[in-house]
């Protein structure tokens, strides 16, 4: 039995590793970083069944079995932070990587010191005085995984992915039932496996939804949830001013980055209160759905947000804003709509005015 659960977990990841190196909708640095993790996965679940099916076996076996127990120490807790910074969400990876490494480096040093783990002569393995460690680490790195992906479903959704909770307490217990039953009970690395191929499966669909610039969702998104709308909300339309002359003037590169420091302000004030789309080449809309009563404060925010961005950088233009309330069952949204635009471009106007010619205000 435990043989054909490691063969399934080997398929599985083989077939997720051959998806994403084929999968064309899913850019480079996804696409590596989901395959070195997928087989993180299957290097601990390989030589975890090898350390299995060894232990107590012939003395011939020693040295595989011993070694197949090194590899999997080492491989374990790299397994929870690869995950986390391939599905996830973190602003500085090298520094989990970094400890995961230091741990690779303590296990090393540990090995022939048998302070860990050891293998006596009869080919049997024993835990030893420093395995809470390494069941620390491993754990800490799975809490690591699980706190970068639920921050990316901060930063990308604002709001709570049922699917997602779903798969993370699907991997927890599979992780629990394999440390409760003291090992007896092998399906923490099949569970991940599985989890893992379900959080691919959520980075291709947030591929289709996101805007490649921005990493805001797209148009297409914007569409679907004004035809959705059930609850009482604000439109707020963004528009930055002479977009056309900075591209013109510092080439499209400069632009994109105009783009994206105006998306980070967008979804640094109002990400936690609703959505944030991207419709258009320079435009923007965040409906907001909660703490609407926070939307002047929200907005002299990201204006001051944006003040600040400019005077760091004087070619990050400023932005006009416009907004319109939607009374759900009493409002038509297509007026809702047009009257935040039309605020938004006498904003624009305004502002246009105040800084005559002499700025890409």
């Amino acid at each position: 039995m435990y043989v054909s659960i490691v063969l399934l977990e080997l398929m599985l990841l083989v077939t997720a590793i051959v998806n994403i190196y084929t999968n064309r909708l899913v850019n480079r640095k996804l696409k590596w970083e989901a395959i070195a993790s997928f087989s993180l996965v299957a290097s601990a679940a390989l030589s975890e069944a090898v350390g299995t099916l060894t232990d107590g076996g012939p003395s011939a076996l020693y040295y595989l079995h011993l070694y197949s127990r090194l590899v999997e120490f080492c491989c374990a807790p790299f397994i929870g932070v690869m995950v986390g910074i391939t599905f996830g969400w973190t602003r500085k990876p090298l520094i989990p990587l970094t400890a995961a490494g230091i741990h690779a480096a303590f296990q090393l040093v540990c090995f022939p010191l048998k302070l860990v783990f050891s293998v006596d002569k009869q080919n049997v393995f024993h835990r030893e005085l420093l395995y809470p460690v390494y069941a620390a680490v491993f754990l800490l790195s799975m809490a690591y995984c699980f706190a970068a992906i639920l921050q990316s479903n901060r930063r990308y959704h604002s709001g709570n992915d049922s699917v997602l909770m779903l798969t993370l307490a699907t991997m927890m217990v599979g992780i629990v039932i394999q440390k409760a039953s003291g090992g007896n009970i092998r399906v923490c690395y099949l569970t991940i496996a599985v989890c893992c191929q379900l959080l691919a499966s959520r980075s291709y669909q947030l591929s289709m939804q996101m805007d490649g610039v921005t990493e805001l969702l797209n148009r297409q998104c914007y569409k679907n949830c004004l035809g959705n709308l059930h609850s009482d909300c604000v439109i707020i339309f963004f528009d930055v001013n002479k977009f056309k002359l900075v591209n013109d003037t510092y080439g499209h590169a400069v632009g994109d980055f105009c783009l994206k420091q105006v998306a980070e302000a967008i979804q640094e004030i109002y990400q936690l209160h609703g959505d944030c789309y991207r419709v258009g080449g320079d435009e923007f809309c965040v409906i907001l759905r909660r703490r609407v009563e926070l939307l002047d404060k929200l907005n002299d925010a990201f204006q001051d947000l944006i003040k600040q961005k400019h005077q760091e950088d004087c070619r990050i233009p400023f932005v006009a804003l416009g907004f319109a309330f939607y009374r759900n069952g009493h409002s038509d949204i297509q007026a809702v709509v047009d009257e935040a635009d039309a605020m938004m471009y006498q904003n624009k106007k305004m502002l246009q005015s105040e800084a005559g010619k002499k700025s890409f205000l």
